[in-house]
């Protein structure tokens, strides 16, 4: 991502996986999958990610 100019140059990818994605995930995909549909996995993804990048999220 940072190579294509996506993620801001203050942002360290592996700590921003490690510390928020990873623990993020995990728990939305439990969430999901004791409550299908209860959770738009994608939207909380998109939301997450966004203020980390130099652009706007898009599918």
């Amino acid at each position: 991502m940072r190579s294509d100019g996506y993620l801001r140059n203050n942002i360290d990818a592996d700590r921003l996986a490690e510390d928020l994605m990873a623990p993020m995930m995990d728990g939305l995909q439990i969430q999901w999958v004791y409550e299908p549909g209860s959770v738009d996995v994608l939207e909380r993804l998109k939301s997450a990610v966004e203020p980390y990048l130099t652009v706007p999220y898009e599918d």
